[in-house]
Parts: structure tokens; sequence; C-alpha cells
């Protein structure tokens, strides 16, 4: 495995390397043709074709529409290559300076952001043609490294397109979710939400750029892995699955309050401490504690491993690769707090537990399942967690209609085809353009 880890970060590297030698050498011909080469194709041969700026979560949303759709064959180009050069054009001072947020309204970088531009100009043709996309799509409006790109798209009239891949928060802190894109501008044609909820907020801010006639509402289109694709039940393995949290992360648009934060945080450290023993006492169960790639997001985890079991569990696996998706089908339960993840077990008829804040934040909704507790296993002592994971009669004791009602709330959908929902918009939005 670490051999493995080794050789994809060497591969990774010289793939930076060469992209970064074609701009200094001022070649943006040869940089289209070698992130041409770079790129990766999902999905058969299509008349339709769409340049995606990968990122992880995002790139999942594509493998399903692929699978569920199949109207449209995509190239996907990590957006990291894109960063690559808008690096070399704009001097670090400056990047330090420059946020998704003030972008469109700062000069700070303003000489090496028009050169970025000028360097993608002459790029866009040579890659055009080797790709043949008629639209390019990404998972967030606001990344600064596609700004410059989405500009010329608008004036060459190529399709860009947004699914934006940042929606899904408590109800009533959508107000401080929102607040974040307050100052955003939108560049491009059309952007996709995950439900109509995020959709409203964002044209009630009135951002620059996204009109009505821009936004829908399509649902997650990676939630068509449980809504649409029926799985045997010998599937199921002895394995219970934990989406571990960073507590202050996922508290952000809950409270700033330091005090608050910090019982968040000390509850957070106890709550993994008690599915560590818990691991401890079953070593017939393999107890999967699955993190974003990140260092912050495996370090946090480790760390309260190492403090209280520093000779590790056997049957206790901390990692940061693998399917998701597949963890969740494989699974007994799932664990986590205030993620998608949460929301695809449940799709996908699994029990949910969670840690409890209710004693620490009092005054607005904490978690996603405020309203629909039943939906939800609380474990706040060994013995809960226990009962959360082994008990039938804890789990899953809840109704279809309250099970819809949730999922109507936050993902507007609660029977799938999102996939099928996103696709069409997107070649609707390529043909209106082509007339």
């Amino acid at each position: 495995m670490m051999i493995k880890k080794i050789k994809v970060k060497l591969r990774d590297s010289f793939k930076f390397l060469l992209v970064k030698l074609t701009v200094v050498i001022n070649q943006p011909a040869l940089t289209a043709l070698v992130l041409a080469m770079f790129a990766s194709r999902l999905g058969q041969k299509n008349q339709y074709r769409v340049l995606v700026m990968g990122r992880s979560i995002f790139t999942d949303d594509i493998r399903s529409m692929v699978e569920f759709s199949g109207q449209i064959e995509y190239q996907v180009i990590h957006l990291s290559f894109f960063q690559v050069i808008f690096d070399h054009f704009v001097s670090r001072t400056d990047r330090t300076k420059i946020t998704e947020s003030n972008y469109h309204n700062v000069t700070d970088g303003v000489i090496g952001r028009q050169r970025y531009r000028a360097y993608l100009e002459k790029m866009f043709e040579p890659l055009k043609q080797r790709l043949g996309f008629q639209a390019v799509i990404s998972g967030n409006i606001g990344y600064i490294v596609q700004q410059e790109l989405a500009k010329i798209c608008l004036e060459k009239n190529v399709a860009f397109v947004v699914l934006h891949k940042e929606a899904v928060v408590v109800s009533q802190a959508y107000g401080n979710f929102l607040n974040v894109y307050k100052h955003h501008h939108f560049m491009g044609h059309k952007v996709m939400f995950y439900n109509k909820q995020c959709m409203q907020g964002f044209l009630d801010l009135h951002i620059p750029g996204l009109t009505p006639d821009k936004a829908v509402c399509v649902g997650i289109p990676r939630f068509d892995n449980y809504f649409l694709r029926k799985e045997p039940d010998e599937r199921v393995v002895n394995q219970v699955v934990f989406f571990s949290f960073l507590p202050r992360y996922s508290s952000r648009f809950l409270t700033t309050n330091e005090a608050t934060l910090q019982n968040i945080e000390t509850r957070a450290i106890e709550f993994f401490k008690i599915v560590y023993e818990c691991a401890q006492r079953h070593p017939e169960v393999h107890f999967i504690v699955k993190t974003k790639m990140s260092f912050q997001y495996v370090d946090f985890p480790t760390k309260i491993l190492r403090t209280f079991y520093p000779d590790g569990i056997k049957n206790l696996s901390i990692v940061n690769t693998g399917d998701p998706s597949e963890l969740i089908h494989n699974a007994l339960a799932v664990i986590g707090f205030n993620s998608t993840t949460l929301i695809e077990a449940l799709i996908a008829g699994k029990p949910i537990i969670s840690p409890y804040f209710g004693d620490i934040i009092t005054d607005r909704d904490w978690s996603f399942f405020q309203k629909y507790s039943s939906l939800v296993c609380y474990a706040q002592t060994s013995e809960d967690l226990e009962n959360c994971l082994f008990n039938k009669s804890n789990n899953l004791g809840y109704s279809d209609d309250t099970k819809k009602a949730f999922l109507e709330e936050y993902i507007s959908i609660s029977h799938g085809g999102a996939s099928k929902f996103a696709e069409a918009e997107i070649i609707k939005t390529i043909t209106n353009l082509s007339k």
C-alpha cells in the first residue's frame, strides 16, 4: 500500500512538473497537448462532450451521471493543473490577498491575472480541438482558477456550467452558510443546485451574474448509487463505517462562540474514544474510520487513537481512500455527524449513529435530524453505542413518510433520478447556445 502511494505521488509530481515546464517556456499549445494527454475519459463516446474541472467528490457525481444517465462523454482534468498555471503568473504575495469572495473586486494581482487569462485564451482552442468539448463543468461557482476560464467560455459561447456541490447543511444554519457567498460573482451559463433551499438562498443573495433563468435544482447525482442500484443483501459484511469529522469545522455554520466550540470538541473526542472502545470490545467486527484526504482530517482521529490506544486496535482502520458508496453498502451501520454520507446511509437503508450535541447547542437546530429524530440513533455513552449498533429494535424504526419528508427537505428528491436531470440541463444549455 505504501509503495503504491509513493508511486502515485511521484506520478502526480511528474505531471505537475511537466505542465509547469510548458508554461515556463511559454508554449500554450504544448500545455494544451499535455493536459489533453492527462485527461481521463468517463463515459462512452458521445455527441456531447464536456470538460470536467475535477475534484474528488464532484467527480463522484460525474461518475454517477455516466452510470445512471450516460448521455454525455466527460474529459476530466483536475483543477490543480489550472492552479499550477495560475501560480506561475500570479505572485505568492498577491495570491494571499485574493479570495473567492473578492476576486472580482480587488486589484491585487491584476497584472498576473491578465497574463493568466491571456495564456488560457491561447491554450483554449488547441485544448478544445483535442478534446472536442462543447461545455465545461465545475463543482463550485467560486474556484479562483476557473474565473478567467469561465469568462473565456462566455465570450466564445462555450457552455460553462456549475454543479454546485457545497449545499447540504443544517436548515437553520443556511443563513450562515450563504454568508460565505454574498460577495461572490457567477461567471457562466447555468448553476445546478443540490436542493431547492440552496438554490433559493443563492438567488436571494442577488449575486452578480446569477439570475433565475440560470439556476435549476437537480438533486445529488451520486445519490443515484443508492436510489437506483439494487444491492443483494449478502453484500453486507461485518463492518461499521465511521465517517470522521473535525468538530470545529463541522460546526462552523452552527456557532462562532469559542466556549461552545471547545465543548463540542471535547464531546467529539469523547465520542471517538467511545467508538474505539466499542471496536476493542468487538474484535469480530471491522471498524473503518474514513476521513477526507487532507492531513488534518487524518491527523485528528489518529491522535485520539494514539492517545488512548498507543498500540492501536487490530480491527480498526483509519483510511483516507476508498469509495464511500462501497463502504456504506457493505456496512452494518454508519456513524458520522452532519455529513452527506449519513443521508446516503439513510437512502441505503443503513442504521445511522451520531454524537449528541443538543445539550451544548440549545438555542438552534444543530443536526440534520433535529426534526426527524427517529431516523438517527444518538450515542452519548458506550452503552448507547452498543445498543445503537447491536440492538435492532433501536434501528430503522421510522416511517417511510418521515424518511421522504427528510429527503425532500435536504436533497429535494426522494426517489432518485438526479443524474438524468443534471445531464438534461447540461445538454439543454449546450443546444441553446448552438442555436
